[in-house]
């Protein structure tokens, strides 16, 4: 305790100021005051002003015989939170805030130096500082804060700012609706569920190069993501005075919808240029298949017309067969462009129960002059489960099959018709020749679009297959084939089940 009275005792002779002395600092004051442009006032613990700084005086007035609130503050009692009650009690500066109304409210911030005279009174000097436009300024900075926060909170994107290690520090409405526990976790963890950050992540890129990085980034269907997405990423780096990065805004935008669109357009572009191929190849094919018709056309024209007269009825017939023969070829030709752009165009079919034992019949009807020529054998198995489809395109699916079985099947051709039901509800029905078959290099041609296998033995069939093709697809089934060199084919396709049927 001694001790402690001794330096309470020192304190106090150091902060004893003589009278001279106060009058050499107010002289000295003055000037400083002036420079720095600051407000000064010496009070005494009564509250008597003592002296005041020009500037002040040229504010409010001579304050001879009044005390500090009066003369200040236009208040009758002591102001609350007063300097000067602070730092008597303490015996050391005190610093507070004043709204001063004099002023028009002008905000200070006033230090009270308390020091005592040679005669033991204590004295306090007041030093005010202008907060004003300080004060304005923080009040600005905290409105634009609060705009840019709830605009930040109204966006519909997700919002992050994290750390060197990713770690969130601040996140918007958004992000928090998604996981309110975000703040503190990385963003990886927090949004994704992973233990380590996302390949090409944005944010990890644009904190190694300083630089803004742009990503699409995968989003599983995890916590408050109720189905898979597809997100834009943005990581803007945020730096100190140094340059050095010291955290990256994330800015997450939900752009499944114009992936799915992207995606759309590719296959719609992929698709347009596969069909432009086909229709470059197909008009190719119908090009020459006509042209050699007509031309045996011509030719039977020629000899009638050279000839007629001379020549024997045998001869006149056998040319008359082979111009209509080629008419009706030509026909058939015209036919499958009518029926190919009829399944192109055409977006949805209405499918019904198919009885085919009637569409075979009718067929084989179209295809009596072939059978006859041929001398073909067709067998058909007794009974056909029923199917949902379309009776014009099913047909021309059982002419093509049916023809292409008797060209190029065995001599003479046996064919075989059938229907298997499977598992998935779907039936594959078939037709099988006793033709050569085909080789593992030759089969996955066979359905590729206007392909011609082996043309100078199965000329026209990739015309009519790539149409079955087309049809079946459409009808929401799928064609194939199975064979082995030597031992014939068997070509299918499936449809449907129907209800009566199951």
């Amino acid at each position: 305790m001694a001790k402690e009275s001794a330096t309470l005792e020192v304190s106090k002779e150091r902060s004893k100021t003589t009278s001279k002395e106060i009058k050499g600092l107010y002289q000295e004051g003055e000037s400083i005051l002036d420079a720095i442009k600051r407000d000064a006032e010496i009070i005494d613990a009564e509250f008597n002003i003592r002296y005041v700084s020009k500037r002040c005086q040229e504010t409010y007035g001579d304050p001879k015989g009044k005390k500090c609130y009066e003369y200040l503050m236009g208040r009758s009692k002591v102001c609350r939170n007063c300097g000067i009650v602070e730092a008597m009690k303490i015996k050391a500066p005190f610093v507070t805030e004043k709204t001063l109304p004099k002023e028009n409210n002008r905000v200070v911030q006033v230090t009270t130096i308390p020091f005592q005279e040679d005669k033991g009174d204590w004295l306090f000097a007041e030093v005010v500082v202008d907060k004003s436009d300080r004060k304005e300024a923080e009040e600005a900075l905290r409105e634009s804060e609060e705009r840019m926060r709830t605009i930040l909170n109204a966006l519909p994107d997700l919002i992050v700012q994290v750390d060197p290690d990713m770690r969130i520090v601040w996140a918007n409405k958004r992000a928090l609706d998604l996981n309110p526990d975000a703040i503190g976790q990385t963003c990886f963890k927090a949004y994704v569920y992973k233990d380590e950050s996302c390949e090409g992540c944005p944010c990890k890129r644009a904190l190694k190069t300083g630089q803004i990085e742009i990503g699409t980034m995968y989003q599983p269907a995890v916590g408050g993501f109720k189905e898979e997405s597809y997100w834009e990423d943005i990581g803007v780096p945020l730096k100190d005075h140094h340059g050095h990065v010291t955290s990256v805004i994330e800015i997450a935008r939900n752009v499944t919808r114009r992936k799915q669109a992207e995606e759309r357009l590719n296959r719609y572009i992929s698709e347009l240029k596969v069909r432009n191929e086909e229709l470059d190849a197909f008009s190719y094919t119908v090009a020459h298949d006509l042209k050699n018709l007509i031309g045996v056309l011509l030719n039977c024209g020629y000899i009638l017309e050279q000839g007629s007269s001379g020549m024997s009825s045998e001869k006149l017939l056998r040319n008359a067969n082979r111009i209509i023969q080629n008419s009706r070829k030509m026909i058939n030709i015209i036919d499958a462009l009518m029926l190919l752009a009829n399944v192109r165009k055409q977006e949805k079919v209405e499918v019904h129960p198919l009885y085919m034992k009637r569409i075979i019949n009718e067929a084989k009807g179209r295809l009596a002059d072939l059978i006859q020529e041929h001398q073909a054998k067709i067998v058909i198995q007794q009974k056909m489960p029923v199917a949902l489809g379309y009776d014009p395109w099913i047909e021309e699916v059982w002419v093509n099959y049916l023809s292409n079985a008797i060209k190029y099947g065995g001599r003479p051709p046996l064919v075989k018709i059938g229907a298997t039901k499977q598992e998935n509800g779907m039936i594959r029905f078939w037709v099988r020749d006793n033709g050569g078959g085909f080789s593992p290099e030759e089969k996955p041609q066979l359905f590729v679009p206007f392909t011609q296998i082996r043309q100078a033995r199965l000329q026209g069939q990739g015309l009519g297959l790539s149409i079955v093709r087309r049809i079946v697809e459409k009808l929401g089934g799928e064609v194939g084939l199975e064979s082995e060199v030597g031992q014939g084919s068997m070509f299918f396709f499936t449809l449907q089940a129907s209800r009566k049927d199951q």
